[in-house]
């Protein structure tokens, strides 16, 4: 389906970052969040809603995520758009990697009454589809509560987490999607749930490179 197809393009685009001096060590400290954790699997329980000019879907998907360190990604969901499967980084930690963007520290702000810190990253090469993004993250314990990807086709996308402390580690407890791509006459709405995790299981690498199934 070309909604499926071109959302999860543009998802897939922006998973990927860089930065100033200050704005470095603060997405330093956000990726080692969670010291002494090489690896984790969870059920991911997904609602969405995505509107294509007159197409409208509503699924609701259960599957597993997976996450290996440093950024291998995988989910696996029971039935849904086989596009979801193919960008399944969207789904997780993905903190972006600072050489890749000029930076700026924008003013600190306050999300959801926390005091959070507002990096700014815009793409140092040209050519590519995203204009900047603004990560929000927070001062407490450098968790990235929001990530707004803005796009140069006036397109936008923003990811809201919640997280939640299961053992010694910091997770996903909820991750809220809002896409907005006027260009396609797209745009879709949901959340993905997260629990049941299991840490350090030894995950193989092969997990991460099975092929996905075309259905």
């Amino acid at each position: 389906m070309k909604l499926w197809l071109g959302l999860g393009i543009l998802l897939a685009v922006a998973t990927s970052a860089g930065a100033d001096e200050q704005t470095e060590k603060i997405l330093a400290r956000a990726r080692a969040l969670n010291p002494g954790l090489s690896d984790f699997s969870a059920q991911i329980d997904v609602n969405l809603q995505a509107d294509m000019g007159p197409i409208h879907y509503k699924p609701k998907l259960q599957g597993k995520y997976y996450f290996k360190q440093a950024d291998q990604h995988k989910v696996e969901l029971s039935g849904g758009p086989k596009e979801l499967r193919k960008y399944p980084a969207i789904f997780g930690f993905n903190i972006p990697q600072a050489n890749r963007f000029d930076s700026t520290m924008m003013e600190e702000s306050v999300y959801k009454g926390r005091p959070v810190f507002h990096c700014r990253l815009v793409p140092k090469w040209t050519g590519d589809n995203i204009k900047q993004l603004d990560l929000l993250v927070d001062k407490s314990d450098y968790t990235v509560a929001q990530t707004l990807t803005t796009y140069r086709n006036e397109g936008s996308l923003t990811l809201d987490v919640e997280y939640t402390k299961v053992g010694n580690f910091t997770v996903f407890d909820s991750l809220k999607v809002a896409a907005d791509f006027p260009s396609m006459s797209a745009s879709a709405n949901g959340e993905a749930k997260y629990s049941h995790y299991s840490f350090n299981q030894n995950l193989p690498n092969s997990l991460f490179t099975k092929k996905i199934s075309s259905r």
